[in-house]
């Protein structure tokens, strides 16, 4: 298929159990690309939530592309169907709780893409719904870097200079620059990249498939930039972090997730790549 015949822009959007901020992001994200000189599809994708999102959609956003997963197939798989729903040259990953404030979001994403060919992937800068900055991207793990973010570690002077070198707190985030690694809350990827790396490894059920995606695009020649002058606003939770590991790993199933991947991300790359 010729490049002119694609969609341009693909945004894909994985709920589970967030109805309403769904509506919210949706509304916001049509207004943005209400007046983008190119074509953009919107595709929902549902994890098996049984909260009636598909009717929903259908009513109240029928220009979007709805999938319905029958359970909970885990972020990164549920993000690889909607990657698959839709031919695009770019495609907008996207997360329910994020709202799109300032002008042409969308399309300044792409002209940044547009006007750096080398790059596979840009993020933008996120906001809480307060104005205050996210911190949503990083340079890449040491061996330490888990337990010093999840455990009273983190408080000793190691552990303080190691979060603020993972957390790039070194630089005010005012700049557009490469990264490491972004969030998966908000990722503008480009299609031939995705070709070449692959889709979103679906071993990591929720948790590291963004910085397992991001080191694979790096290794695969194509860099990842942090975009600081395009701003969204998101309502960033990190559930995985209101308890200890040691008692989230019983009574938080976030906290179980994000144990479980960080093993499988170990396991990937080996210890001898930290």
């Amino acid at each position: 298929m010729d490049r002119q015949d694609l969609t341009e822009v693909a945004v894909v959007i994985v709920n589970y159990k967030m109805k309403e901020f769904v509506r919210e992001a949706l509304s916001s994200l049509f207004a943005d690309v209400a007046h983008a000189p190119f074509t953009v599809k919107v595709v929902v994708v549902d994890n098996g939530s049984a909260d009636a999102i598909g009717e929903m959609v259908a009513a109240e956003f029928p220009q979007a592309v709805f999938l319905q997963n029958g359970r909970n197939l885990g972020y990164g798989a549920a993000v690889n169907n909607g990657i698959r729903a839709v031919q695009a040259n770019y495609y907008f990953v996207l997360n329910p709780d994020t709202r799109l404030r300032e002008p042409r979001v969308v399309e300044r994403l792409r002209e940044f893409m547009e006007e750096n060919p080398k790059a596979g992937m840009c993020a933008p800068r996120q906001h809480n719904f307060d104005g205050s900055l996210q911190e949503t991207c990083y340079r890449f793990h040491t061996f330490w870097t888990p337990p010093f973010r999840r455990t009273r570690l983190g408080q000793l002077a190691a552990g303080k200079h190691e979060l603020d070198r993972f957390l790039m707190r070194d630089w005010d985030h005012g700049k557009r620059r490469l990264v490491e690694w972004v969030l998966g809350s908000a990722m503008f990827v480009r299609a031939r990249a995705i070709h070449e790396v692959g889709l979103m490894d679906e071993r990591f059920f929720l948790y590291f498939e963004d910085t397992d995606w991001c080191r694979r695009f790096w290794e695969g020649g194509w860099p990842v930039y942090y975009v600081s002058d395009v701003v969204l606003e998101h309502a960033h939770r990190r559930t995985s972090a209101k308890s200890s590991v040691w008692r989230g790993v019983f009574m938080n199933s976030s906290t179980r997730y994000h144990v479980a991947s960080w093993i499988q991300y170990l396991g990937k790359y080996g210890l001898s790549r930290f």
